[in-house]
């Protein structure tokens, strides 16, 4: 058993990059020192480091995850040097006549591109534009709605460049009798702030109503008769049909190979027992496949889909190498037995109801100093499934909710931090400021994570329901509650 101080190896690698801004670096340098501390020496550190690190380079699911989420993103990419993406969005420019029904095309545009983030951040900000100054609406209003629609939408998304990621750490620590893909779907009653976040914006467009420092932008906001045709035109069937491929094939996939191996007849239950990693894996290379043929019978220009490749796994890259990292701090960590060093500590001192607000609490400051998601969700994902193992052992409702906060709080910096990725592509987008960006989205943010916190904290009474209509009426009574905006 390791001495307790490996516990701070993840809390190294959060103020490293706190201070250098270098995500990557930081959790590196975290890995390093686990290792070190929990094997009790630095030669033992380092062979027990290249172990786990080979052996996560050479798992066949970590592969097939990895492949995935390659192929996703060069999926992306292709779907937008071709004009596919904006074009799918574009169907959409008819349905906004005024300022409620804008702010719906925009939550819908969002919607729509849902399987990543930055897609969503680019595309749906420079399409939905002229949209805005059209029906009145502020560019800093259509970034704010970008911005909730980018990451919070990609991580709920059951095929999105976001699922590899989240089920090869949720399979760090499963729960008993739980699958990754089976722990992912149960979280879903409790994504929170994802709930919060849609209420209030939602509710803003349809009362009409808007905190302070929008109200103000939205005042001083004319109608503009602006038309934007930057880009290529494309034609929507370059984006639908390998998106309809990547969901539809992804869905059946899962299904049929859980069919194959369980002796039930209920979905629910093929769906627990289906092999993730390659059915969308699978999925993703038939959408590949069926974008070039489209592309191929579309006249798009020869090498796109090439280019696509190195954009796309360019894009994807860091990402990736922040994956394997944070599966080799788990695994450093579970042979140091963090998780029950963290829990012996904390038992006695905290009590079970109070550990998933803990790790909102845990990931939003983590995720708001870095800025980062995925930093915050690969450094305390495992953990904190050890210590919810560990505290509850067999409880799958806490360690259920204390995924889905850990995930929550990952996404409040990541919707909210000035130097958040997603944060700089929606105001960029959207031809706005960042300072003016964050400072107008603020308000919408801190009363979903308010509400968040308390749906997480009285959660292991009312449970995922209850704390979900918290959270869904909270919003819309906090936005109704404000003055009109015109």
């Amino acid at each position: 058993m390791a001495e307790p101080y490996v516990l701070a190896a993840p809390l190294i690698s959060v103020v490293l990059a706190f201070v250098t801004r270098r995500i990557v670096a930081s959790l590196a340098a975290g890995v390093v020192v686990a290792a070190i501390v929990g094997a009790g020496g630095v030669s033992d550190g380092l062979r027990l480091l290249a172990g786990v690190t080979w052996g996560n380079l050479v798992d066949r699911d970590n592969l097939l995850l990895t492949a995935f989420s390659t192929a996703v993103a060069v999926l992306v990419a292709h779907m937008g040097r071709s004009g596919g993406t904006r074009a799918l969005v574009g169907a959409l420019l008819p349905l906004a006549r005024g300022p409620r029904s804008a702010q719906l095309s925009m939550a819908g545009a969002g919607g729509l591109v849902f399987f990543d983030d930055y897609a969503s951040c680019l595309v749906v900000g420079t399409t939905m534009g002229p949209v805005a100054d059209r029906a009145g609406v502020s560019r800093a209003k259509l970034a704010a709605w970008v911005d909730a629609m980018a990451a919070p939408i990609a991580s709920i998304a059951p095929v999105s460049t976001w699922i590899g990621f989240q089920l090869g750490l949720l399979a760090t620590a499963l729960p008993v009798g739980m699958g990754a893909m089976d722990l992912f779907l149960a979280m879903m009653p409790w994504r929170l702030y994802t709930f919060g976040l849609l209420a209030v914006l939602l509710g803003s467009a349809i009362f009409g109503r808007d905190f302070p420092a929008m109200a103000a932008m939205e005042r001083a906001t004319e109608r503009r008769t602006t038309v934007d045709a930057s880009g290529p035109p494309g034609r929507w069937e370059l984006a639908a049909w390998p998106l309809l491929t990547l969901g539809g094939g992804g869905l059946g996939l899962l299904l049929l190979s859980g069919a194959m191996t369980s002796p039930s007849t209920s979905p629910v239950d093929w769906l627990r027992e289906a092999d993730s990693a390659a059915a969308l894996f699978g999925a993703a290379m038939a959408a590949l496949g069926v974008a070039a043929l489209t592309a191929w019978r579309g006249g798009v220009p020869r090498g796109t889909m090439g280019a696509a490749a190195t954009a796309g796994a360019a894009t994807v890259a860091e990402a990736l190498v922040i994956l394997h990292l944070a599966w080799a701090m788990s695994d450093v960590l579970a042979h140091a037995g963090a998780a029950e060093i963290a829990a012996n500590a904390l038992r006695g001192e905290l009590s079970t109801w109070a550990l998933p607000l803990s790790a909102f609490g845990v990931a939003t400051f983590t995720s708001l100093g870095t800025g980062s998601s995925w930093f915050t969700m690969g450094t305390l994902l495992p953990v904190a499934l050890g210590v919810s193992g560990a505290l509850a052992p067999g409880e799958a409702l806490f360690a259920t909710a204390t995924a889905a906060a850990v995930v929550e709080g990952a996404l409040v910096g990541d919707h909210l931090s000035p130097v958040s990725d997603t944060t700089v592509l929606s105001a960029l987008s959207c031809d706005v400021d960042v300072w003016t960006h964050a400072r107008t989205q603020l308000a919408y943010g801190a009363t979903a994570a308010t509400l968040a916190a308390i749906g997480f904290g009285v959660g292991g009474w009312v449970g995922a329901v209850g704390s979900a209509a918290i959270v869904i009426a909270g919003g819309t009574a906090a936005i109704a509650l404000q003055p009109r905006s015109s």
